[in-house]
């Protein structure tokens, strides 16, 4: 099953529900992005990572940088500023953990 994300910083992803680990899309610029490897690389340089649902959070580091940029082509986020006066990046839909789960519960409703 694939559900097509209307939000308009990311009109055109099509998230299917099936593969939590497979994120897909449909707007051609994205389509080489490796999502699973992009959460896996962060998590195993130590970059601190935290999240608001499918949203993927990451504190700005120099290793998170460096991950960033040899991303092809480049993965959209956004910055904020933390509570702590820390700068993040807002990274939408690629928190894997939390599609993993969202796939499991679909497929025990189902």
């Amino acid at each position: 099953m694939k559900i097509l994300v209307d939000k308009p910083y990311a009109i055109g992803y099509a998230l299917d529900m099936d593969s939590a680990a497979n994120l897909k899309t449909e707007d051609t610029t994205m389509a080489n992005t490796d999502s699973s490897s992009l959460y896996a690389a962060l998590k195993a340089a130590g970059v601190e990572l935290d999240n608001h649902e499918s949203d993927l959070h990451v504190k700005d580091c120099e290793a998170a940088r460096a991950i960033f940029a040899q991303q092809t082509p480049p993965v959209f986020r956004t910055t904020f500023t933390s509570q702590d006066g820390a700068l993040w990046w807002d990274v939408p839909f690629m928190y894997l953990p939390w599609w993993a789960a969202r796939s499991a519960s679909t497929r025990q409703e189902g």
